[in-house]
């Protein structure tokens, strides 16, 4: 049950706190820094479960993670933010809106500086849930790597889910999807002169038919990154490890949340501004519906593999 000892009154209150900001500044930003963040931002979600007599969901399924750069943390970390944004709204409290991405391949410095935004909305969320402990304050660990800090963001979105959000459904991930393709249609566009448009022609497909063709563009987007050096982005595409069991929307979103990591990555390297504005958001779909947006955003990554030079 959500936020059990809430009262009405306390959910529509505002709560006015001074945060205490990291102990680094941006300029020095490093994995520690942003994982030092995340860190701090975990201890404040474990005070809002203690005070809500809840505790975080879990993943008993979850493949071990392959490594990160900071595009892939950075995506994660959006999508934490669009949950705690989630929660604030069903607190009665406004929703900040989504940080555009970085004109630049992302940085531990973008890393931190949406995770302090996160933070900080976090904390606004202590007088809904009648928490009056003196805010808390991580220690810096040096030593960490993108890998450590997408772990922290990943435990984030698990105690988040544990305070009863609302789930992943079709239309959120259909919207990534949106996104994804949106982002791969321009380049195409560009470079060939016509790019296929989204038709609905699957029916009765699953989350993992949609899984499977959300892995199967991650590994062309890692093709074409090794085939055209147009599209040669730092490090490479990496592929997640594939997920085993029963699959739910939130699962296909994390491999959508990796292709959107790796084309931003790609229009800057290959002279495009960073992806287009959010997707409107969407109702009524289906998982073949998605299956259909994201088996197009395929094609498209085809089309450039053989059409580069």
């Amino acid at each position: 049950m959500f936020i059990r000892r809430m009262t009405p009154m306390l959910c529509m209150s505002v709560c006015l706190l001074v945060v205490p900001g990291p102990t680094a500044t941006a300029q020095q930003a490093t994995p520690s820094h942003a994982f030092q963040v995340i860190d701090t931002v975990n201890a404040e979600l474990a005070l809002l479960h203690e005070a809500n007599e809840s505790g975080p969901a879990n993943d008993p399924n979850a493949p071990a993670l392959t490594p990160r750069r900071p595009r892939h943390v950075l995506q994660n970390a959006l999508l934490v933010h669009a949950k705690v944004q989630a929660l604030r709204q069903l607190c009665g409290l406004s929703a900040s809106p989504r940080p555009a991405l970085p004109a630049n391949e992302v940085t531990p410095k973008d890393v931190k500086a949406l995770l302090t935004a996160i933070l900080q909305d976090t904390r606004t969320l202590r007088a809904v849930f009648g928490v009056e402990a003196p805010a808390v304050e991580k220690p810096f660990v040096d030593g960490k790597q993108p890998l450590d800090v997408y772990r922290q963001i990943t435990n984030a979105s698990l105690q988040l889910d544990g305070l009863g959000i609302p789930a992943v459904v079709p239309n959120d991930v259909y919207r990534r999807a949106l996104e994804v393709h949106d982002a791969l249609r321009e380049v195409v566009v560009a470079r060939r002169g016509t790019a296929p448009d989204i038709k609905r022609t699957s029916r009765g497909k699953t989350p993992r038919d949609v899984y499977d063709v959300a892995f199967t563009l991650l590994e062309r987007l890692k093709l074409l990154a090794e085939r055209r050096p147009a599209f040669a982005i730092p490090g490479g595409v990496i592929l997640p490890n594939k997920r085993g069991g029963a699959i739910m929307p939130s699962h296909v979103i994390a491999l959508m949340n990796d292709a959107l990591g790796e084309i931003h990555s790609m229009r800057i390297v290959s002279g495009f501004d960073p992806p287009l504005a959010r997707a409107p958001a969407q109702s009524g779909k289906t998982p073949s519906d998605v299956f259909d947006a994201v088996r197009t955003s395929v094609d498209l990554v085809d089309m450039l593999i053989d059409g580069e030079t």
